[in-house]
């Protein structure tokens, strides 16, 4: 019952309470996994871990809840080829990671200890040759959502990469976060924002209200 996060600048993760008392570090990661000039972006809790993308090494991390054990799960440059990928969201079904590159435009998944790296989507090989940005990788266990900054759209897919789709047309220019939340079926409650507004779009029914932060 914890809340995670990360600190860009001190290249650090934090945790609290769920009320936000007894704020701590967990991790340094240049104490951690060594002095560099690291650049941690999305982050994903399941079980005992915390796990995280870094644009600037083109790698996946993970570490115990307590900050144990740090290790680098995934290189890119390894797994897939050296390129100039920007990392940016992951999430995780338990089974396996799925993150999100913005250069590639790609959707990539690992085994949840890193292994079996793969191309799960190719965004040009869907939508044809562009300038995307795809942000904000999150699932709910059954699909896949992320945001398509460059139209304000969010896609939807099986967790396998099949039935490419999209799901909407936000109301708003500039959505930078999404997320996604099991809830009874068939229904699944998706939240995306900018700025002091919040929208929140049920997919059962596609009805979409705003909530104002």
């Amino acid at each position: 019952n914890e809340v995670f996060w990360m600190d860009s600048i001190t290249d650090s993760i934090y945790r609290s309470n769920l009320d936000g008392t007894s704020p701590s570090l967990v991790l340094d990661m240049n104490t951690a996994l060594g002095v560099f000039n690291y650049g941690p972006q999305g982050m994903a809790a399941f079980g005992s871990h915390i796990y995280w993308v870094d644009p600037i090494t083109d790698s996946i991390y993970r570490a115990g809840f307590d900050g144990s054990s740090p290790t680098q799960l995934v290189d890119l440059d390894t797994e897939i080829g050296v390129l100039n990928y920007d990392l940016q969201g992951l999430t995780t079904d338990g089974i396996y990671l799925y993150y999100e590159d913005i250069i590639t435009d790609v959707i990539y998944r690992s085994d949840i200890d890193g292994q079996n790296t793969i191309t799960l989507i190719d965004i040009e090989t869907e939508l044809g040759t562009g300038n995307y940005d795809p942000r904000s990788v999150t699932t709910d266990g059954t699909d896949l959502y992320w945001l398509e900054q460059t139209t304000d759209s969010i896609y939807a897919s099986d967790l396998d990469g099949s039935n490419f789709r999209k799901v909407l047309d936000t109301p708003i220019e500039g959505a930078t976060r999404l997320a996604a939340s099991s809830v009874p079926e068939p229904s699944t409650n998706i939240l995306f924002g900018l700025g002091t507004f919040m929208l929140f779009l049920c997919k059962r029914n596609r009805k979409v209200s705003t909530l104002r932060r």
